[in-house]
């Protein structure tokens, strides 16, 4: 979602309104132990505009262009930022547009979530598949930061993670980041060719997994493996580009702050860059 103020009636607040349609993740934390926050920004020819930030204590460390004139990738350095509300502003010419931006206060018990082990049990819960087992699988991801509106909000999972703790039991949330679904935003109008294997062109994966792990294995089949996609309408991510591997890791972070999950199973794990999922590994360990 994405909260505008504007500046200017008439035809600043059409422009406003048109030019930004993402902002990803939609809101952070103050006092995260990683200070770097990358903010996904998506709207119209927005990629001329100078960025500027009204906060003192944040500093843009980065803005970078895509080939897709419609995206900025900035780069935030949060290490002296407290909780507080500031506006990103983008300038293009004599138009300006505020983007309000939150970091919020940390929950004192955030970085204390239990996580499962061993003597855990887990269960998986398919409950759209309970009556009707065609339904849509549901791993060909639109949002990241969005809850699979058939089964509600992000407020009500969050509300439903916090009730099962209570109860002692813990929530394992599902993730995918090998591929995201065709009608996702990045790959229906890509930040840039590279953001997906094979510049966004299909080609089938062989779906072996023992070449990832053969030392004799060609690089042409381990490619295949890795980078080629599942179906036409699960478009591979291409972790290598440090963009996209950041805009996954930190989805990942934002959903154990914001809902307190206590784990994570991800997919298709076999099929992911090994360097990236090595990242993100480490970096669950620093939040």
């Amino acid at each position: 979602f994405t909260i505008l103020l504007l500046l200017l009636p008439g035809f600043h607040q059409v422009f406003a309104a048109n030019a930004i349609k993402k902002v990803a993740p939609a809101f952070w934390w103050a006092g995260m132990k990683n200070p770097e926050l990358q903010i996904l920004l998506y709207g119209d020819r927005i990629s001329s505009a100078d960025v500027s930030l009204s906060s003192g204590d944040i500093t843009l460390q980065e803005v970078v262009k895509q080939e897709n004139p419609n995206y900025l990738v900035l780069y935030l350095d949060l290490s002296k930022a407290v909780p507080q509300n500031f506006d990103i502003i983008l300038t293009q010419g004599k138009k300006q547009t505020k983007i309000p931006y939150e970091l919020k206060q940390r929950r004192p018990d955030a970085s204390a979530v239990e996580g499962f082990d061993s003597s855990d049990v887990l269960y998986l819960i398919m409950p759209d598949r309970f009556a009707n087992g065609g339904s849509y699988h549901g791993y060909a991801i639109t949002d990241y930061y969005q809850v699979d509106r058939r089964f509600g909000s992000n407020e009500e999972f969050r509300n439903l993670t916090q009730a099962a703790n209570a109860k002692g039991l813990k929530v394992v949330m599902d993730m995918i980041f090998n591929h995201c679904g065709s009608d996702n935003y990045l790959f229906k109008d890509m930040p840039s060719k590279d953001w997906f294997n094979f510049e966004g062109n299909y080609v089938q994966t062989s779906f072996k997994t023992a070449t990832q792990m053969d030392p004799y294995t060609s690089d042409y089949e381990k490619k295949i493996a890795i980078d080629g996609w599942f179906t036409l309408t699960m478009p591979d991510f291409n972790q290598r580009n440090r963009h996209v591997a950041t805009y996954l890791i930190q989805s990942s972070i934002w959903w154990i702050e914001y809902a307190g999950i206590n784990g994570i199973r991800q997919d298709t794990h076999p099929y992911a860059d090994f360097d990236m999922m090595a990242r993100w590994c480490l970096s669950l360990i620093h939040i």
